[in-house]
């Protein structure tokens, strides 16, 4: 890894899974570097930091040529990240003429399910798998009753202290993410690809006299977890770690909190 420039560690951090490294190896290059702001855009992204994603863009752009294919994807998911995805659809439809790599068309599918024209998703989604077929499979599909039996084996599968504070709450399937449940001054905390959400009151909240006229809901968003899913038994993991993460929040963690319980 030493004999690697920051550009490439960078890379490889993200492959990884590790934004925090590919941002830490970038510092060794200077601040108006196009390829450093443009990787750091990526992976400000990862972790939900819309604004300082939008200003390291900025510099990348200025840098980089109107033609360069990375640049654009990267606008597009900067895009998605704001909550703009007619615009980002725009921009990786024109992309995808030129480009009919995964991460492409992973991206325009994902701009197809929030417009819900979920056929033509899945067909990109099983493109996407063809020309990568030892990074991705097409994304598992349960239908509605299928859901729903998953659901229910992964909230009998939790504690008793986990599985409690949910008997007062409604939890709620969704297809995907909708901008009526985005805080449009912090977009990034409820992102497109989002598993689930927990919103309104806490029950600290709650036992503090809180109004009850919204109670706590916890959305799951179906086909979000489906597509992080290899078959029936990962979808159930998944949904269990995504219930304890927002169980966490309903119990009045914070989002540091939820992470330190190492659940989710």
């Amino acid at each position: 890894m030493n004999d690697l420039d920051p550009i490439e560690i960078a890379g490889r951090a993200l492959a990884d899974g590790d934004p925090h490294a590919a941002l830490t190896a970038l510092e060794a290059l200077p601040a108006n570097d196009a390829d450093r702001n443009l990787i750091a855009c990526v992976a400000h992204l990862e972790l939900g930091a819309v604004a300082p994603a939008r200003a390291a863009f900025a510099i990348a752009e200025r840098g980089l040529g109107a033609d360069d294919t990375d640049l654009a994807l990267a606008r597009a998911e900067l895009l998605l990240a704001e909550w703009q995805p007619a615009e980002a659809r725009r921009e990786l439809e024109a992309l995808a003429k030129l480009d009919r790599g995964p991460d492409v068309l992973c991206s325009l599918a994902l701009c197809l399910e929030l417009d819900g024209e979920l056929d033509a998703a899945d067909q990109l989604f099983a493109e996407a798998a063809r020309n990568a077929p030892e990074e991705m499979l097409p994304p598992l599909r349960l239908g509605d009753a299928d859901f729903d039996a998953v659901v229910s084996g992964a909230i009998e599968e939790l504690p008793p202290e986990f599985r409690a504070p949910l008997e007062n709450v409604r939890i709620v399937k969704e297809p995907m993410p909708f901008p009526e449940l985005v805080d449009r001054s912090d977009p990034g905390a409820t992102p497109p690809e989002l598993l689930g959400l927990f919103v309104g009151p806490t029950l600290h909240d709650l036992a503090d006299g809180a109004s009850a006229e919204h109670p706590p809901v916890i959305y799951l968003f179906q086909r979000n977890l489906e597509r992080m899913a290899n078959d029936r038994e990962h979808l159930a993991e998944e949904i269990r770690l995504t219930l304890y993460h927002e169980i966490g929040h309903l119990l009045g963690l914070d989002e540091d909190e939820v992470d330190a319980m190492g659940l989710g």
